[in-house]
This record gives structure tokens, C-alpha cells and sequence, in this order.
């Protein structure tokens, strides 16, 4: 929709907002046809009623995607003031262009995060308690192989990614490859962070899911994005986020230790 409105009917900033309508409407209207009208599946629309303690609960359950969604906004202002700071109009566009790819890395983690959740879900349900301790390592054996390959895809792929967003400014193209492979790094950490916490949320444990993503951005990210720049100018904004899913990763894993024997997955 984005290259039929923009570019074919050259719609500009209206056809950019109307794809992006077109895309949730779809997104809203095709599970219900879907649901409604597949009678071989066993999952099928049924009669509604009024459970508010479910309600809650499902809220409460899906809190950490809720803490993601308003960080980020708040993160992206602070990394937006910090480069401007350090290393003005340039430094914004580079982030661009790292926000840019880091969708679609990330996006891979978030895949397999979200498709893994009803799964591990399901049997956390049934009380298959060997079966999530299984899920459970090997999710993070190819969450850890994932983070591995990613990052030396990144590496690898630099130049030319950076030469598709901004090939045409040669002192653009520098900063924003130096920020790429700095940030590159955080590839062997977020993954792991993620999926931990889309690990609580099928288990119903919407506060310790939420408390993963809160320290990871809210307290870890802002904290790091302010400071490290004192130290080590533009690079310190580079690296403050791998440097905050490290951390994330140690609470990550203490959650997920001390809460062994409550979900008996450890």
C-alpha cells in the first residue's frame, strides 16, 4: 500500500497514512472472516460474556507489551535529544537509519518469541511441566544461535545497508556505519531478554514479564543512553543499548531462577 499510494499515486504523507489504515483494518478484519467462516477448525467464535476478573487478568498479563510500547516512545525522545547534543542533525539521521534495520533483526526474535508463547502457554495449561522445561532450553539454545548469526549477519551487511539509506553523504555514511556495528552487538543479548519475558507472559505472570521489559528499558536503556555519553561521546549512545540488555540478562536470569521451583522449569 505504502508503493501504491506514495510512489504510484504519489499521494505523499496522506497515501503513507492511509496504507498504514488499510494495513490495520486488514489486520482486524481477516482473523474475524477467518474465524467465523472456517468450520473445520475447533477454535470458533462463541457466545460473549462479562468476566471483569479475566478482563484484569488478561491486562495484567499483557503489561510488559504495554511497558515496551510506552518506553520506547520516551527512549526514542531522550536518544533523539542525546544525538542532537552530541552530534547534531546527522546523528538523527543515523539513528534512523539503525532504527530502520534493527526492526527487522529484532523483528526475527519477536517472531519467535510471539509463535513460541501459545505453545509453551498450552502447556503450562495442561501442567506438562517436563514439556516446558524442555521448550524452555531449547528456546534459548536458538534464541542464543539466533543472536550469533544475527550479529555477524549485521557485521557483514554494513556497508551495504548503510549504502541503501545514505550513500549519497559520505560523512553520513560513516557515522551511521560506525553506529551500526556498535549497536550490532546488541544482537547476542536482546534476544534472550525477549523471549524471556514473552516466557512469563505464557505463564501467566504478567508482573514478572512486565518487570523484565520495565528494567530493561525504563530503568537499564534511559539510565545508560544519559550517562555514557559523558564518557565516551556519540559511541556511548551507540552501545548504551547493548549495554542495557546485558544487564537485563542477569535479571532475566535471576527471575528466572529464583522462580524454579514455583514453575518448576529450571
Amino acid at each position: 500500500m505504502d508503493a501504491l499510494f506514495i510512489i504510484v499515486f504519489k499521494w505523499g504523507l496522506t497515501g503513507a497514512a492511509v496504507a498504514s489504515l488499510c494495513g490495520v483494518v486488514f489486520g482486524g478484519i481477516f482473523p474475524i472472516l477467518y474465524f467465523t467462516f472456517n468450520k473445520e477448525l475447533s477454535v470458533r467464535f462463541g457466545k460473549m460474556t462479562f468476566e471483569i476478573k479475566s478482563i484484569i487478568q488478561t491486562m495484567v498479563n499483557g503489561s510488559s507489551e504495554m511497558v515496551i510500547n510506552l518506553s520506547m516512545a520516551i527512549v526514542g525522545i531522550l536518544f533523539n535529544y542525546q544525538l542532537m547534543k552530541y552530534s547534531g542533525e546527522n546523528g538523527v539521521a543515523a539513528y534512523g537509519v539503525i532504527q530502520a534495520v534493527a526492526l527487522i533483526y529484532m523483528g526475527m526474535f519477536q517472531g519467535y518469541s510471539i509463535g513460541v508463547i501459545p505453545v509453551i502457554g498450552y502447556q503450562f495449561g495442561a501442567g506438562n511441566k517436563e514439556e516446558i522445561r524442555s521448550l524452555l532450553a531449547k528456546s534459548l539454545r536458538i534464541v542464543s544461535c539466533m543472536g550469533v548469526i544475527l550479529f555477524i549477519a549485521l557485521e557483514m551487511s554494513v556497508g551495504g545497508v548503510v549504502k541503501i539509506f545514505v550513500g549519497y553523504d559520505d560523512e553520513l555514511s560513516m557515522l551511521s556505519a560506525n553506529g551500526l556495528r556498535i549497536y550490532s552487538t546488541v544482537m547476542l543479548f536482546a534476544g534472550l531478554n525477549i523471549f524471556a519475558s514473552g516466557f512469563f507472559t505464557a505463564l501467566n505472570d504478567g508482573l514478572n514479564s512486565a518487570l523484565i521489559s520495565f528494567v530493561r528499558t525504563m530503568v537499564f536503556l534511559v539510565a545508560f543512553v544519559l550517562l555514557l555519553p559523558v564518557f565516551f561521546g556519540i559511541n556511548g549512545i551507540w552501545i548504551s543499548t547493548t549495554a542495557a540488555e546485558v544487564l537485563a540478562v542477569i535479571v532475566s536470569a535471576v527471575i528466572l531462577i529464583r522462580n524454579r521451583d514455583r514453575y518448576t522449569v529450571c
